[in-house]
């Protein structure tokens, strides 16, 4: 059954807070489970194309989640599209699945992504050098096969900000598995067969 806003049962309350938890404290531990979501998107011919990023940034009140890429990646053209994305997160100690159905948005704001990228670990920088957009083809796999370019990255570096539609939590449990679906904009909620 449906819960209305302000009044979610308190089980459902309990899941929706124990996932917050895990995705916010993921923001910051580096060995969470949560902190490595996977992404899908549809691509131009109708396939998925799935691929595991870093979650960046969590905000717990509208369930908004920040991802960083290359701004030349196959991800950006299938999220500029506008076709509803998925995330899902998995956290094995915690038995505990988030799947978020939604859309992104990039950041457009300079001074934004300059901001941020500022504050990114120097290590993680080269990874946005490369002369070539990630899923170019190679000519070897030889020494060091990605060619850098004559820039810091910092232009092929993007921000993506995914916004769920829909958050389902699956408990899973010996005594028997839960699940609740979510919408962070009507704050409606309902109990599902897992």
């Amino acid at each position: 059954m449906s819960s209305a806003p302000g009044q979610i049962p308190p089980a459902a309350d309990a899941l929706l807070a124990k996932a917050q938890a895990l995705l916010s404290n993921a923001v910051s531990e580096r060995d969470a489970a949560f902190r490595y979501p996977v992404l899908a998107t549809a691509d131009d011919e109708g396939g998925a194309n799935a691929r595991i990023l870093i979650l960046r940034d969590f905000d717990a009140e509208s369930w908004r989640v920040t991802l960083h890429t290359d701004r030349r990646s196959a991800k950006m053209s299938e999220i500029a599209a506008g076709n509803t994305a998925s995330l899902v997160f998995y956290d094995h100690i915690a038995a505990l699945q988030v799947r978020m159905k939604g859309t992104g948005e990039t950041e457009k704001e300079k001074s934004a992504l300059r901001n941020v990228w500022e504050n990114l670990p120097d290590g993680t920088k080269p990874n946005y050098r490369s002369a070539k957009p990630p899923g170019a083809l190679l000519e070897s796999a030889d020494g060091n096969p990605v060619s850098l370019g004559q820039t810091d990255g910092f232009e092929n570096f993007a921000i993506i900000r995914f916004i769920p539609e829909s958050v389902d939590i699956l408990q899973l449990s010996p005594q028997g598995n839960s699940r609740y679906r979510f919408s962070p904009r009507t704050r409606l909620g309902t109990w599902l067969i897992p």
